[in-house]
């Protein structure tokens, strides 16, 4: 799960965490994702994104998901 850099979301009852940078001192991405239920509170893997990202913008809309932009792996360039 990454330490930094991670998109979040969250609709009361799950929180979930997606991409984002795996350690510290400017490690490389992951598209790594994951939900917590804060009832049970377990943790669960959800499928990867397709490419690893940094702060992808994170959005719950309409009960679906949402994961756009963020920067790739050299940080600089815009991931669409």
């Amino acid at each position: 799960m990454a330490n930094s850099h991670l998109g979040i979301a969250t609709d009361g009852r799950y929180i979930y965490i997606i991409s984002g940078q795996k350690g510290t001192q400017c490690r490389g991405p992951t598209a790594s994702a994951f939900v917590l239920d804060t009832k049970t509170k377990k943790w669960s893997s959800l499928p990867p994104l397709p490419f690893p990202r940094y702060a992808p913008a994170t959005q719950l809309w309409r009960g679906r998901l949402h994961v756009m932009g963020g920067s790739k792996e050299n940080r600089h360039t815009p991931g669409l």
